[in-house]
């Protein structure tokens, strides 16, 4: 793994021969995978996706909100985490411009769960559809825990179109990490993507890693 002066880690992964870097905000680094074949020899269902939890948070500045019930809003105030509760999901009525400027503020939302299920009738249906539907809090489970739990979660989506090339991102590492920590991340993403393909590392043909705006640096491949 390259250690640069930038700012976050991201992974990337791209298939056939060609790539395109996923620029983030905040100085993020990525890694770049490129797939070798066509996309019939990656996946019979013409798409792959799957999401892991790596050993060390790279996505500290995540931004979350909380949809929260009385025990888990007492928990937001110390750990510094904006917290709405079901007084305030009322006052948007369903707005979807009200509801997407709240989405803009945020990366990710939480709700407790005996929230959750009130939350397309008070909102509707606009934060499933741009992809932040909040994820469930249980009674027993701490706020601040499941924020690093989301902090250190990526995402594999990669949908197969034929002649065209594709790639993926996400992030794996942050400057404020060692280098061993940043490749023991990287080497969890990367074999878990392997895990998702048909094929496993036979459809891998090059693995890049980069900052955001820095130049890639191949890791693997030819």
């Amino acid at each position: 793994a390259v250690v640069s002066t930038q700012s976050t880690w991201k992974a990337v992964v791209s298939t056939q021969s060609t790539w395109k870097a996923v620029v983030s905000t905040q100085s993020t680094w990525e890694a770049v995978v490129s797939t070798q074949s066509t996309w019939e020899a990656v996946v019979s269902t013409q798409s792959t996706w799957g999401s892991v939890v790596l050993p060390m948070p790279p996505k500290t500045k995540l931004r979350v909100c909380v949809f929260a019930n009385a025990k888990h809003a007492e928990e937001c105030g110390p750990a510094g985490v904006d917290c709405l509760l079901v007084e305030d999901l009322r006052k948007f009525k369903r707005n979807k411009t009200k509801v997407k400027a709240l989405a803009k503020q945020y990366d990710a939302f939480i709700a407790s769960s005996t929230l959750i299920r009130q939350v397309p009738r008070l909102l509707g249906p606009t934060l499933n559809k741009i992809g932040k539907f909040p994820s469930a809090l249980s009674p027993n489970e701490k706020v601040e825990k499941k924020i690093i739990e989301l902090q250190s979660t990526i995402k594999f989506q990669l949908k197969f179109k034929a002649g065209m090339p594709m790639a993926l991102a996400c992030a794996i590492g942050n400057v404020n990490m060692s280098q061993e920590q940043i490749e023991t991340n990287l080497t969890v993403a990367v074999n878990f993507l392997v895990s998702l393909l048909k094929k496993g590392w036979q459809n891998i043909k090059r693995i890049h890693i980069k900052s955001t705006m820095g130049p890639p640096q191949r890791i693997f491949g030819i």
